[in-house]
């Protein structure tokens, strides 16, 4: 009668050996049938576990994991590829029976493992007493059988370099007739991280992973996409060139803001790294971007960035012909004329609200304009102020141009200036920006001194370097402070209020802020000249959208960016300065 020792059961795992080594180093267990059982080992290449089923095995056996990375890295496998990791699982169980007479046979069975000409499914070895020398009439044979498995083992492989993130991975199984690894019919999942392979198995034996070819891993993610023009139906974009040669283009996709809805937007793969989306409807959008390459295989989407609903177009631009550096910008409502100051050019132009040239101021009496930087209209009297920061003096001038006065003078003292830049009107007061001197000093409309209401310093209440200044009838001065970054709002008393900022998650901080100005609805325009682009704010100061972007094209403003605002209450229409590019720009609702 046969008796089999079997490896004994155990409650739990027992993990009987793991190995280091590289290439060929095996972890064994003795397998429960009543518990699942994890085999594990860990090689110079990874991580390997062998997650066996209950129920896998009918009995408890051994199960060896083996590495054989090393082993058969010259073993023919895939053309063209290059192994990543081979392992092979063995499950095998042992059978003892005594025998019957020394001369090595049992039972009629011959040493050799063969049964009638046939060779069983074990290998037999033969245990003997040694006695003399003599080989004893009884003897002890031992078999360790192969099994079979009857239920799925999970292979985990974590790579020490993690795979690229790709489709489901071929998975090879060693052919013995071959002597070659082949496709065994099965797929490797691999993790979104590439972090983990996973596959599954139905037979014990050798199985090998091998390593995509270039053109079939999925290229990285594109970089750098950033809105770089808005308006009410149009949207720039541009991002960063991918450095992989096997790219040929990008993909731009489109989804109502809010929404989870991305639909393609270009039609045709794009080959630059700009794009102008051209929308059939206004509202929010947002936006992310992929790469193709040539053998058609799409990236993962890039950060989607967001694009609120813009409420402003480009109407049209006047100006190229005559302005040189347009800076600041004041609306005369009654006679319908915008004036622009031009610095370089020496003079003011003066516009009809339509674009039409109208005139020209080129002298003050017999003095000649120097370096107009700040421009203010009384309507009330139909008198212009104009700060001219060479001559550190803000002239007052008739409607027609005749000098109506003059106030200033070189000096940092009270009423004197250094660099006079914005200047505006109040019901009885004229403010005058100093971005030499940082200060904000106010005089009669006639140019008497009666106080300076800001100084130099970082505090609520203080600038660097104020430059655009922008009054409400009988109620908030908006003071641009561009060394901080920032627009400071003040009470009709000219007492500190409040400060307009744009943070870090719109877009901000502002960026050189030069000119501000506001509309019927109590929104707030800023030129945001560094950044390129006008910010707008709702009557609270919290932001709402911006528009322009570096350029010369569409809603786009040249490299010194946006300078001066001046918005006509009766049209809605907002005059900005684009000095780079040498014109006035018209946005209308």
């Amino acid at each position: 009668m046969q008796t089999i020792r079997r490896w004994s059961g155990l409650v739990g795992v027992l993990l009987l050996g793991i190995s280091t080594a590289c290439g060929g180093g095996g972890a064994s267990l003795t397998y429960n049938p009543d518990e699942a059982t994890p085999t594990l080992l860990i090689s110079s290449n990874g991580r390997i576990t062998a997650s066996i089923p209950v129920g896998a095995l009918s009995e408890s056996a051994k199960v060896v994991l083996t590495d054989r990375t090393d082993k058969d890295a010259a073993v023919p496998g895939p053309e063209g590829r290059t192994l990543m990791v081979a392992l092979e699982l063995v499950g095998t169980a042992t059978e003892t029976t005594p025998a019957e007479s020394g001369n090595g046979a049992v039972n009629g069975e011959a040493q050799n493992g063969t049964e009638n000409g046939n060779t069983t499914s074990g290998i037999r070895h033969v245990a003997q007493d040694e006695t003399d020398g003599e080989t004893p009439g009884d003897t002890t044979e031992t078999d360790e059988i192969e099994l079979t498995l009857s239920a799925a083992v999970e292979i985990t492989y974590l790579p020490v370099i993690p795979l690229a993130a790709v489709e489901p991975l071929a998975v090879y199984t060693y052919n013995a007739a071959s002597e070659r690894y082949e496709e065994a019919g099965i797929s490797a999942t691999v993790a979104e991280d590439g972090s983990e392979i996973t596959f599954s198995i139905t037979e014990f034996g050798r199985y090998a992973l091998y390593n995509l070819l270039p053109e079939e891993i999925p290229p990285a993610p594109p970089t750098g996409l950033e809105l770089l023009a808005a308006s009410t139906q149009v949207r720039k974009l541009q991002w960063h060139a991918t450095s992989d040669p096997l790219v040929v283009g990008y993909n731009l996709y489109r989804s109502p803001l809010g929404e989870d809805n991305f639909t393609k937007a270009n039609t045709d793969t794009l080959t630059v790294t700009t794009y102008v989306d051209e929308l059939a409807d206004s509202g929010g959008y947002q936006y992310h971007l992929t790469v193709i390459t040539e053998a058609g295989l799409e990236s993962d989407p890039s950060a989607a960035i967001s694009s609120p609903a813009i409420d402003f177009d480009l109407y049209f631009t006047f100006g190229q012909d005559v302005l040189q550096t347009p800076g600041a910008l004041a609306i005369h409502a009654a006679a319908e004329r915008l004036l622009v100051a031009d610095p370089a050019a020496r003079r003011i132009h003066i516009f009809g609200l339509m674009g039409q040239l109208e005139g020209e101021i080129t002298y003050y009496a017999n003095i000649h304009v120097e370096e107009p930087l700040g421009l203010a209209v009384d309507e009330e009297r139909g008198w212009y102020y104009i700060t001219d920061a060479q001559r550190q003096v803000c002239y007052i001038l008739e409607e027609d141009g005749d000098l109506a006065g003059a106030f200033g003078g070189w000096g940092a003292g009270p009423g004197e200036f250094l660099r006079p830049a914005g200047v505006v009107v109040t019901e009885d007061k004229v403010l005058v920006a100093d971005v030499e001197i940082s200060s904000i000093q106010s005089f009669t409309p006639r140019g008497v001194y009666l106080t300076t209401i800001a100084t130099a310093g970082l505090d609520d209440g203080l600038f660097d370097s104020p430059v655009g200044l922008f009054y409400v009838p009988a109620g908030s001065l908006y003071a641009c402070d561009p060394g901080n970054a920032r627009v400071q709002v003040f009470n009709a008393d000219l007492e500190f209020e409040s400060l307009v900022e744009l943070p870090v998650e719109n877009d901000g901080p502002l960026n050189n802020p030069t000119a501000v100005t506001q509309d019927f609805r109590e929104q707030l325009y800023v030129s945001d000249s560094d950044n390129r682009r006008v910010v707008v704010f709702d009557s609270s100061g919290e932001f709402l959208f911006h528009f322009g972007s570096p350029g010369s094209l569409i809603v786009e403003f040249g490299l010194s960016g946006p300078q001066g605002l001046a918005l006509d209450r009766t049209t809605g229409y907002l005059y900005v300065c684009d000095p780079t590019n040498q014109r006035i720009a018209v946005f209308r609702s």
